[in-house]
């Protein structure tokens, strides 16, 4: 799937360190040192967006490590993506059609 440029440079304003990367046909977005909401521990880690269905969710945000927040999270998913291990956590959101941005941020919202 293709996202449009401006999603894209939206992204890239946001997290300019953001790049793209397909694995078997499916697009990811690297965010390398995404910042987390205040209180989770660790602060930042390297998080991949997955934009598109993935294991049964819209949307899927992986992170590099399990995260400590005030929310306790379910953690249901580990995955080899990028020559790397990233975890993820079970949270499924109702909004359809957002932008790139909107959906990392919707899925930070399950930390706060």
């Amino acid at each position: 799937m293709q996202f449009p440029d401006d999603q894209i440079e939206e992204m890239k304003s946001l997290w300019p360190e953001a790049r793209k990367y397909e694995e078997s046909g499916i697009l990811y977005f690297f965010l390398p040192q995404l910042r987390l909401p205040d209180g989770c521990s660790p602060s930042q880690v390297d998080a991949l967006l997955c934009p598109t269905n993935h294991s049964g969710y819209t949307s899927r945000l992986f992170f590099e490590q399990v995260i400590t927040s005030p929310q306790p999270r379910n953690w249901t998913t580990t995955a080899r993506i990028m020559e790397r291990n990233w975890h993820a956590i079970s949270w499924q959101y109702p909004e359809t059609n957002l932008r790139l941005a909107q959906m990392v941020g919707v899925h930070l919202r399950a930390f706060r």
